[in-house]
């Protein structure tokens, strides 16, 4: 495979302005405060790699349990029993993390993603990590599992908690930086903001967009001219992911 080979996200706005897709065998953040659509972006991208290119996948689940997992992702049309089924999607639940065991528990998800051959490895999420690591201890997990990504060529996604991703040390690990912002209103307001990506021409760092029927859907880039597409709202949705 090419150095540059590029895999969609699932999320055709976003593709379109990170010249087709993430680096294949990157390390992408997803942060976001609470709400913001950190989760269903991370069942999007994973979703797409299983049901459409026929990729495996880890979902580490260290925020909700597994059926609710499911539940979430059947809001969108999204089987991923089905697709758990067939062998290609899998849930690990691992034990709380302390710190003590954080680097064992590391080494359990690298374990299974190879065991897996998984290609689409999404940690949901890594903040428990940072809640019982000191940063340089947390940013020392992160180059691990960045080397992993790039060893066995797999796309690794760390969902995190947090108003502020360039505080954080573990962003400049990363080869990408995505934040995605929710502003609470009669009429919500979502952005996507590409901080980083390595690599790669970013078009549009800003993306408006909105959680509809069929999960993130791109509606328009602030400040600049173009056709918004429409988009089915989910309403009356207490919590969203």
């Amino acid at each position: 495979m090419e150095p540059t080979e590029r895999i969609p996200s699932g999320i055709t706005g976003l593709d379109k302005a990170i010249e087709g897709g993430f680096l294949r065998g990157s390390l992408i953040i997803v942060s976001g405060g609470v709400g913001a659509g950190k989760t269903t972006f991370a069942l999007q991208f994973v979703y797409y790699g299983c049901s459409v290119l026929g990729e495996s996948a880890l979902y580490v689940s260290l925020s909700e349990d597994s059926n609710s997992l499911r539940t979430s992702a059947s809001r969108f049309g999204w089987n991923i029993e089905e697709l758990e089924k067939s062998g290609v999607f899998y849930i690990f639940e691992p034990e709380e993390v302390e710190r003590e065991n954080a680097g064992r528990i590391i080494n359990q998800i690298i374990n299974r993603a190879i065991s897996l051959e998984a290609k689409r490895i999404v940690i949901d999420s890594y903040s428990p990590f940072q809640l019982v690591l000191d940063s340089s201890t947390s940013r020392l997990l992160v180059h691990l599992l960045y080397k992993f990504s790039k060893k066995s060529r797999s796309n690794l996604m760390l969902i995190m908690e947090g108003l502020d991703p360039l505080t954080m040390s573990e962003s400049y690990v990363a080869d990408g930086l995505i934040h995605l912002e929710a502003e609470y209103s009669s009429n919500t307001k979502r952005l996507m903001k590409i901080l980083k990506m390595r690599g790669t021409r970013v078009g549009k760092p800003v993306l408006r967009f909105a959680i509809g029927d069929n999960g993130i859907e791109i509606i328009s880039n602030p400040g600049v001219r173009g056709v918004k597409r429409k988009v089915s709202y989910i309403e009356n949705i207490k919590e969203v992911m």
